[in-house]
């Protein structure tokens, strides 16, 4: 008798761990897009100069004088269309930023909690910065 039930257990068992594998479900613990920590790591330190303009801080680091005083000019004369079309006016003088390169731009801990850093050309106003990068 107690054969028998240890028998039937043992089926029992089988049975139970067939079904397991069978119907299992996947659990994912974490997601695609974690990050770890708050800073992210910065390889160099810059020295950052900038320009001043009645509707931008425009700020750059060596070899950035050429493009940001292009971007200031640019900046200013494109302004009243922008806002014209969007029928919005900037409320504050607004900071742009300039990197040289993209991988100096990853260094960045600006707008950190944000999904926006792309090499797919969006630019977006975070905090009042508009974060940008150029490479020759």
């Amino acid at each position: 008798m107690q054969f028998h039930q240890f028998q039937r257990k043992g089926k029992d068992l089988i049975v139970f761990a067939i079904a397991v594998l069978c119907f299992h479900v996947d659990l994912f613990a974490q997601v695609n897009t974690v990050e770890f920590g708050k800073n992210r790591v910065q390889f160099r330190k810059f020295k950052w100069q900038y320009y001043q303009t009645p509707n931008f801080n425009t700020y750059f680091y060596e070899n950035g004088q050429t493009i940001a005083n292009y971007v200031t000019q640019i900046a200013e004369q494109e302004l009243p269309e922008i806002e014209q079309f969007v029928e919005y006016g900037l409320q504050r003088r607004t900071n742009i930023v300039i990197y040289n390169h993209f991988n100096e731009l990853e260094q960045s801990n600006i707008g950190l909690n944000l999904d926006w850093q792309t090499t797919g050309g969006i630019t977006k106003l975070v905090n009042n910065k508009m974060i940008v990068y150029f490479n020759g």
